[in-house]
């Protein structure tokens, strides 16, 4: 029985086989009349709006391309005004920088001339003082060379 049961299943697979051949042969002849009758223009303009079509979309695609190219152009050149004006700030207040940093080292060599001639000053005055104490010292004492003044 079961071999009963395997060539019916063979003889449908065939038969199945056979009757999508048909169909398939008849759309294909269908197909080919339809396209005989029909006039070769008509397939033409079906290609052109097709085409169409595709030129309208890659259209659309690139112009929103543009406008995002364009949209990035002006924050680019937006942003190159604002480097711009924040360099140039920074270059003022770097010249303003500059020219208090000359002031102060003005004032500085000012200061380190003065400085150096208080100190010539103050070395003059120590040498002054040392030669009046000594002059002082030299008052006090009995002098040296009286006899009567020394002492055993």
């Amino acid at each position: 029985m079961s071999i009963l049961w395997f060539l019916f299943a063979l003889a449908a697979c065939a038969g199945g086989a056979f009757a999508g051949m048909r169909y398939t042969r008849w759309q294909v002849a269908r197909e080919r009349v339809i396209a005989e009758y029909e006039d070769p223009r008509d397939t033409e303009i079906r290609e052109l709006l097709a085409e169409g079509k595709v030129l309208r979309k890659k259209l659309a695609d690139t112009q929103a391309a543009a406008e995002k190219a364009s949209e990035e152009l002006a924050l680019s050149a937006t942003r190159a005004k604002d480097l711009e004006a924040a360099m140039a700030r920074s270059q003022k207040e770097f010249k303003t920088s500059q020219g208090m940093l000359h002031d102060h080292l003005g004032g500085r060599t000012d200061m380190e001339s003065q400085l150096d001639q208080l100190r010539r000053e103050n070395d003059g005055l120590k040498a002054r003082v040392q030669e009046l104490e000594m002059e002082l010292r030299l008052g006090k004492e009995p002098d040296l060379l009286d006899p009567s003044a020394q002492v055993n």
